[in-house]
């Protein structure tokens, strides 16, 4: 993360904090994150010193406006007036580690050798919460990978749980 990030990501979050609405602005902040990874025209035109910044402003007022709340709105406009928009994801993604780490929350990456169903999906989420301890919540991405043959794999926080049988098979 660069400073600008953690500067400007981390005031977003206070602010949230202190308007007491730090689940709806990081609820708004991730779908606006997805918008933007989808379109990244979008944030190319934006930073671009082709367009003034009335231009700017005004496309962002047009895109977000009455869609988002107001405050997440003025940031947007004050990236772009100091020429920041570029960091706008990164920024997202300061926020949302910041409301991981006040809410107790860990997100990491589970794979397996064939797509699980939902009752699997709460096992393994229930038993890296278990794992992990401390009342933690676990959000996981979940992947296939054929060449882990069963079992399952989940990194998270730095650590790595290897149930699979591929390592098993290894480890004789």
């Amino acid at each position: 993360m660069t400073d600008v990030s953690k500067e400007y990501g981390g005031a977003l979050y206070l602010l949230a904090e202190e308007e007491n609405a730090e689940d709806l602005y990081f609820k708004q902040l991730m779908t606006i994150k997805n918008v933007f990874e989808k379109n990244p025209e979008y944030l190319r035109l934006i930073t671009s010193p082709a367009l003034s910044l009335a231009e700017k402003r005004s496309l962002i007022e047009e895109a977000f406006d009455k869609k988002a709340e107001d405050y997440i709105v003025s940031f947007f406009k004050l990236l772009s007036d100091r020429g920041y928009f570029g960091y706008i994801i990164s920024c997202i993604d300061y926020f949302k580690n910041v409301y991981y780490q006040k809410k107790n929350i860990s997100e990491g990456i589970a794979k397996s050798a064939y797509p699980l169903n939902d009752t699997e999906k709460k096992s393994i989420i229930k038993a890296v919460e278990d794992k992990l301890g401390g009342g933690k919540s676990v959000i996981l991405t979940f992947e296939t990978d054929e060449s882990l043959l069963g079992g399952f794999f989940v990194e998270i926080d730095g650590k790595i749980i290897d149930s699979t049988l591929k390592t098993k098979l290894s480890g004789l």
